[in-house]
Order: structure tokens, then sequence, then C-alpha cells
């Protein structure tokens, strides 16, 4: 064989290992990395909703936004045709809200959740209306990073 064919033999052959080598895993791996089938690692989110039972003033409250009804100039309306429809309007900013589902006012999972605030559709990880009363109802709605509560009169 030539110099230069063997010369470049070998640096392809070089190259080929050293990439593998690369791409292999070393050491042993972490059984605690492994997740078992059907089972789902805790949410880092997880959100604990019962503080927010011990409060029944009507409010939205997200990460970036806040309206109370007791706060004064903000207006809270809900549908009565039995689906959960809910608007809220602050009247000093023009701060907008607007959830519905398919849903009936029942505890549990809401079907086709949806919210928007002023104007802006946000999605919805899931929404669930958590306890309801004869006066109130406490409605959870999870959006990616962020943890949404809302308390309505019935």
């Amino acid at each position: 064989m030539k110099p230069i064919v063997t010369a470049t033999l070998l640096m392809v052959l070089s190259l080929t290992i050293a990439a593998c080598s690369r791409n292999h895993r070393e050491g042993p791996i972490d059984p605690d990395w492994i997740e078992e089938p059907g089972l789902r690692p805790d949410d880092p989110e997880k959100f604990d909703f019962t503080p927010e039972l011990s409060n029944d003033a009507l409010r939205f409250t997200s990460n970036d936004l806040s309206l109370r009804y007791d706060d004064g100039g903000i207006i809270f309306s809900r549908s009565t045709s039995g689906n959960v429809t809910v608007e809220i309007v602050e009247l000093a900013t023009g701060h907008s809200i607007s959830f519905s589902s398919e849903s009936r006012w029942n505890e549990g999972p809401l079907k086709a959740p949806s919210l928007k605030i002023n104007g802006s559709e946000i999605k919805i990880i899931d929404a669930s209306i958590e306890h309801i009363n004869e006066k109130s109802a406490w409605i959870y709605i999870h959006a990616p990073k962020n943890h949404i509560v809302l308390v309505i009169d019935r």
C-alpha cells in the first residue's frame, strides 16, 4: 500500500474509534434514574390547594394578576346556563378574565377548559372544581409554570 493511503485509512479508523468512544455511556446506570413502567415522578410543580379553601373571597389569582371582588371596582359574573362560564373585569384598568368549560358546576375535572386573560388565550394543562358549597365554587387552573385560583359565587 502506498503511504498516503495507509495514513488516510489510519486517520479514518482513529476518528471512527474516537467518535464511538464519545457516544459510549461511561459508568454504571443510576437505578434511581430509571422509571418503572406506568409510574410518573411527582409533579415538581405540585400545588397545595388546601389553604385556598379557608378563604371564600371572590378572586382570581395567578403569577401575574390578582383580582379580588372585595377590592372594589371589579365585576364578577357567571353563566346561569349550567356550564362553567366566568367573566371578570376590573373597571379601573380594563383587565379582563374569561374562563369557560363544557362541564357543569360539579366538583372534579373540567372538560375542555378555556382561559383568556386580557383577550389572550392561555394554555391550560388541566382545570377542576376543587370544592363547591351553597355559596362558592373554588376552581383550580393549572397552566405551564402557573397555578391559578378562581373563586366564584354560586
